[in-house]
């Protein structure tokens, strides 16, 4: 077992060392109303407003709000922001993760989002914000019919199946939480489905999703969104518009960051690093020696060190080390008023 973790820990520092090879030697042991407004609906804006199953089943005839507008009582939000009927969802971690995918039978073998014979998956991203002074729950054993879909006529509830959540505009996390309950002020995303009993005729078709949302009063008001294939396409267009501008920005992002620096600026800082600096991450000791626009650099943990060199550059928020073997590494750095500090290796 002492073994195994020592393997384990020689591993990591194989990563932040961009080893595919090196020098290795032992060591010691060493989100309403139609219009998007907040305030009286007009679907649904009382308590036990317009449900999903009285909705009917021809699309074009159907009342309700619209992907994109906001659903709300005197205390929260709702925006469903994308809504499809979907086969299988997609299970690999990513931007992508919890979306609807084309089937395929032996690629989803194994695969936990796909829908049996019989049934579809009603798949959502929709935002919640609570206006509330205390805690909010939107989902869970207080709001057990939060969700109802309405599909040819029928009306369907069953357990809410959530898979990711996006709290304040923060990074994606995985999220399989049972319940949905807000903070005072906290807004959040989330990408969840619903299993409904029927085999869609199309994927393609209309259907609508009914939102239960609590009032100061202590009941829920109801409100029913209708969604068309239009509004998934166009909802799905814009999805991808936002996500190719945010790819934009962090790409423009990246390249002023690991922009070259002035030389003259590049070798005040070059000279500020020489010499030998230190630090401790975890279960590991790292030791930099800086000589002139090369770096020398070894890991030790557990008993095991691992070293690596490359020459130097300095970027506008980084330091560079070209490792003669393996990818180039960075350590970000702040040079203010002639005070240099430099951080942890980046991997």
């Amino acid at each position: 077992m002492k073994r195994v973790q020592a393997l384990l820990l020689a591993l990591a520092m194989v990563l932040v060392l961009a080893a595919c090879g090196g020098d290795g030697t032992g060591g010691g042991a060493g989100g309403n109303s139609g219009n998007g407004n907040a305030g009286s609906a007009q679907n649904g804006g009382e308590a036990g407003g317009n449900s999903a199953g009285d909705a009917g089943d021809a699309g074009e005839s159907l009342e309700g709000l619209a992907l994109g507008e906001t659903a709300a009582t005197d205390i929260v939000e709702l925006t469903l922001d994308r809504a499809d009927l979907a086969i299988a969802l997609e299970n690999t971690w990513g931007d992508s993760y919890y979306l609807p995918k084309e089937y395929d039978a032996a690629e989803d073998a194994q695969n936990p989002f796909v829908a049996a014979v019989g049934h579809t998956l009603v798949a959502m991203t929709y935002t919640a914000n609570n206006l509330d002074r205390a805690s909010v729950e939107f989902d869970g054993s207080f709001n057990p019919t939060f969700i109802t879909i309405g599909y040819d006529g029928e009306s369907y509830t069953g357990e809410t199946e959530y898979g990711m959540s996006q709290e304040n505009g923060g990074d994606w996390e995985q999220d399989s939480s049972m319940n949905v309950l807000l903070m005072a002020g906290e807004t959040c995303t989330l990408r969840c489905y619903v299993d409904i009993p029927v085999e869609a005729a199309s994927l393609d078709d209309t259907f609508q999703v009914t939102f239960s949302l609590p009032n100061s009063a202590g009941e829920t008001e109801d409100f029913t969104y209708v969604v068309t294939k239009e509004d998934r396409d166009a909802a799905a267009e814009a999805a991808q518009a936002a996500a190719d501008a945010a790819a934009e920005a962090e790409a423009a992002a990246e390249a002023e960051a690991m922009a070259e620096v002035d030389p003259a600026l590049s070798e005040e800082i070059l000279a500020q690093l020489q010499g030998q600096w230190s630090y401790t991450s975890g279960p590991t000791s790292y030791v930099i020696q800086f000589d002139g626009a090369y770096c020398y650099v070894t890991a030790t943990a557990g008993g095991y060190s691992i070293s690596n060199e490359g020459p130097v550059s300095i970027r506008r928020d980084y330091v560079v080390i070209e490792y003669t073997t393996g990818s180039p590494v960075r350590m970000p750095y702040t040079y203010e008023n002639g005070a240099l500090s430099i951080y942890p290796i980046e991997t």
